[in-house]
Parts: C-alpha cells; sequence; structure tokens
C-alpha cells in the first residue's frame, strides 16, 4: 500500500514534466508525502487542543450546575 502511494506521487510528478530523473522525482514525492503528513498532524493537534479545551469548558459547566443543586 505504500509503495502504490509513492508511485502515484512519483507519477503525479512524472506528469508536471517539472521534475526529471526517476530519483529526484521520487525524492520530490517523498517531500511531498511528508510535507502532507506534517500538515495533518497540525491540524489534528489543533483539533486535539480545541476539542480539550471544549471538554474542559463543558467540566466546569457541569460542576458549577451541579454544586448549584446542593
Amino acid at each position: 500500500e505504500s509503495a502504490d502511494f509513492l508511485n502515484k506521487k512519483v507519477q503525479e510528478i512524472r506528469e508536471t514534466g517539472k521534475v526529471v530523473g526517476t530519483e529526484r522525482m521520487i525524492v520530490m514525492a517523498a517531500l511531498n508525502i511528508v510535507h502532507e503528513l506534517l500538515q495533518y498532524r497540525r491540524q489534528e493537534t489543533g483539533y486535539t487542543n480545541q476539542m480539550s479545551d471544549e471538554v474542559r469548558r463543558l467540566e466546569e459547566k457541569i460542576n458549577l450546575a451541579l454544586a448549584g443543586d446542593k
């Protein structure tokens, strides 16, 4: 699956015609894949942090509501 994914990325680069040489295309594809991975991780981290903040906010609301019932 990994090899197929890399092959597709190399093919995309080959089709642009901007990069010459198989080794350069492979390196370019690998760099593009790593770039996409890092972007995904940044987005995922941001989402996780956002959800953690939301959970904390909801916990505070619940605690205040429960304290008001006593």
